[in-house]
């Protein structure tokens, strides 16, 4: 798949979906920043935020975060989105773009819980899975 049609496939990810998708928040924020990476519009450059959120103690080393309080800093929040978009590029770079578009299929537009979206559509228990996102994102702001 071609940079521009794999560009396109995730734009259009939650067409049509109706609901809250609350609990895959990091999955949706961070296909949009992989998609502005990708896309070629910015580099990535969430590199001193994500710093200094995996590195505050606020960070609880998952992955898989849900939407920001509404008190949460600037800083925070950005540090958040950076996380999330590491995540999802670990899950590119290690699955491939469409087995990891296929994930955010099975869990933000259908409402599948990790621990089976993760050994249907990956082939990897969601504990081991969310163990090697984290290590991504620490590696990440080291």
């Amino acid at each position: 798949m071609d940079a521009r049609n794999s560009v396109r496939r995730i734009v259009v990810t939650l067409a049509g979906v109706g609901r809250s998708y609350d609990h895959s928040w990091w999955l949706v924020e961070g296909i949009a920043e992989y998609v502005r990476v990708t896309g070629g519009a910015r580099p990535f450059d969430g590199l001193g935020d994500l710093r200094k959120y995996v590195y505050s103690g606020r960070w609880s080393g998952d992955a898989a975060l849900d939407a920001p309080p509404s008190d949460t800093s600037a800083s925070d929040v950005n540090g958040r989105y950076a996380v999330a978009y590491l995540a999802v590029r670990r899950l590119a770079d290690r699955f491939g773009e469409d087995k990891m578009l296929d994930f955010f299929a099975a869990v933000a537009r259908d409402g599948q819980p990790l621990a089976e979206a993760a050994p249907a559509v990956l082939g990897v228990p969601w504990d081991d899975l969310a163990t090697d996102l984290t290590l991504a994102v620490r590696t990440t702001a080291r």
